[in-house]
């Protein structure tokens, strides 16, 4: 029996080592990404400014749902090929067109503008110290961390809708204030 065990483990350990793994190193636009992080914060894309969006709750809690959702509800998926993050500000101005004027707003985004919008309505508009709130992208998906008042951690995806608890997986996490490689600040 150990035996079988032994040999399906070492099965299944060949087909991850074989399986292609997409990173973020490998993306078009990497490079530039990366640049931009190298300076020990992400504001160039969380970008501090009040959004002129009233985000409901009576608690910290109800106001990061309802920013999760909003976001979800205020973006159109369009896949980006060319890897290319959008700054908060820039992808607000996309969705909200009285904003700056333009006309030719689309709202669209992906994963990336997703997380970083929610990241950049949870610091501004919601008030969630920047030890407690960063996107976490591993190259092939982008969420928001968010760490409750008691300590939990959740990770909020406004790309797909969905908020669940545990500590999200990212080779690059940010905010504002900090840019870390594989971990957090603290």
């Amino acid at each position: 029996m150990r035996n079988k065990i032994v040999a399906i483990s070492m099965a299944l350990l060949s087909l991850l080592v074989v399986a292609p793994i997409a990173y973020a190193s490998e993306t078009v636009g990497w490079h530039d990404i990366r640049a931009a992080l190298i300076d020990g914060d992400g504001s160039e894309f969380v970008v501090h400014t009040t959004y002129p969006i009233p985000i409901s709750g009576s608690t910290e809690w109800e106001k990061v749902v309802y920013a999760t959702h909003w976001v979800y509800d205020n973006i159109e998926y369009t896949a980006d090929v060319t890897e290319t993050w959008r700054a908060s500000d820039q992808e607000y101005k996309q969705i909200d067109t009285n904003w700056d004027g333009d006309v030719d707003a689309t709202g669209a985004g992906d994963c990336e503008e997703y997380a970083i919008l929610l990241c950049a309505l949870l610091r501004f508009n919601v008030g969630v110290p920047d030890n407690k709130v960063w996107v976490a992208a591993s190259g092939v998906h982008a969420v928001v961390q968010y760490v409750s008042p008691s300590g939990f951690k959740w990770q909020l995806d406004p790309t797909n809708n969905w908020i669940r608890p545990g500590a999200a997986a990212g080779k690059i996490k940010f905010n504002d204030v900090w840019a870390v490689y594989n971990g957090p600040p603290y």
